[in-house]
């Protein structure tokens, strides 16, 4: 009964392990500020594909895509800055891609 339990648990862990995967870092790990300037970080297996830089206004996560494609999934995190003016959010600013198999 308890090599059933652990073969379960290890199952389980293996089949949930790619759903961890999938999301999207934070808006905070993706970018580093220090003193008056921010950078964005590099991340280990994702790609990253930048628009513009914006030093004077606050960065958030947008939105994630997730497509599926004969070699996997492929995870798009979208990435902007916020307006202070009137709160919108401006077009992508940011964008992580990943493969999960």
């Amino acid at each position: 009964m308890k090599f059933y339990r652990i073969g379960f648990a290890l199952t389980a862990f293996f089949l949930l392990t790619p759903t961890f995967a999938s999301q999207c870092p934070t808006a905070d790990e993706v970018r580093h500020c220090r003193g008056g300037e921010c950078n964005f970080q590099r991340l280990s297996g994702w790609s990253t594909q930048v628009f513009y830089t914006d030093q004077g206004k606050p960065f958030s996560f947008q939105k994630m895509h997730v497509e599926n494609t004969g070699r996997g999934k492929k995870i798009s995190c979208f990435y902007t800055y916020i307006n202070p003016d009137d709160n919108r959010m401006m077009p992508p600013a940011l964008v992580l891609r990943t493969m999960i198999e």
